[in-house]
């Protein structure tokens, strides 16, 4: 004997095949049929284009269930996009301040002399002409700081504390955020200090010959959540799409 499927199952499958329309009427059905049943107002959520909108349905499904993880864990990432977007907005398209590079922030700082950061700038130089034509692993692409650590010039922590306090000028200066963690700091879902440590990690891990993207550090080191991750990755590789297009 068939089983026949409630107006939700119906309106998940629906949403599946990428039917929207009915998929909404088939999960309002569900909805209007058992007001108290919280899948149908967290599927709902995913169907309507209004962020307002969207928080309040998760909600009701939070207020209805409230070890709802699915829609807790949507209700953090709307969070976390509105945060973003928020951050995004801040600066006038028109004005964009200079980015000061890290050598600089070294050389102010008193960690590094500016023939130091030269000298290091002119090695980096040689490496990307003779790379220029091979793809490389961004992970594994030489940077500055795997420069002036090699040449015990700077130590890891140093290198951290130095690029987070670079991250915090940009954000003070009106930048909109680019890097990793100037979206993480953007969104609250670190602190300085916690990033600060995932970088020294990084930075001490590249001194060894091993690489580790910043995101699976601060995971394994339990101050961020996968989704949220996920969802900041996403939010960035969208920005990036709409500044720079398909490249």
């Amino acid at each position: 004997m068939e089983i026949k499927q409630t107006s939700l199952e119906q309106g998940i499958e629906a949403a599946q095949r990428g039917d929207r329309e009915c998929a909404y009427q088939l999960i309002r059905q569900s909805i209007l049929e058992d007001s108290q049943h919280a899948p149908s107002w967290y599927y709902m959520s995913f169907l309507l284009n209004d962020v307002e909108q969207q928080r309040e349905y998760l909600e009701w499904a939070l207020k209805l269930a409230p070890n709802y993880a699915e829609a807790q864990a949507a209700l953090d990432q709307l969070h976390i996009r509105q945060v973003l977007a928020s951050a995004r907005s801040i600066v006038a398209p028109e004005y964009r301040a200079a980015s000061r590079k890290i050598g600089d922030h070294l050389v102010d700082q008193g960690l590094i002399s500016a023939a130091q950061r030269d000298e290091a700038l002119a090695e980096l130089a040689t490496i990307a002409a003779r790379a220029k034509r091979r793809m490389r692993d961004d992970a594994q692409a030489k940077h500055l700081g795997d420069i002036l650590l090699a040449r015990n010039w700077l130590t890891p922590q140093q290198l951290a504390a130095a690029l987070v306090r670079q991250l915090l000028g940009r954000s003070r200066d009106g930048q909109r955020p680019e890097r990793l963690g100037e979206y993480l700091i953007a969104a609250a879902l670190v602190s300085a200090d916690q990033l600060g440590r995932a970088l020294a990690e990084q930075a001490g891990l590249r001194m060894r010959g091993k690489h580790m993207r910043l995101g699976e550090l601060m995971i394994r080191g339990g101050a961020l959540a996968p989704t949220a991750l996920s969802s900041v990755l996403e939010q960035q590789q969208q920005d990036f799409s709409s500044r720079y297009g398909n490249i």
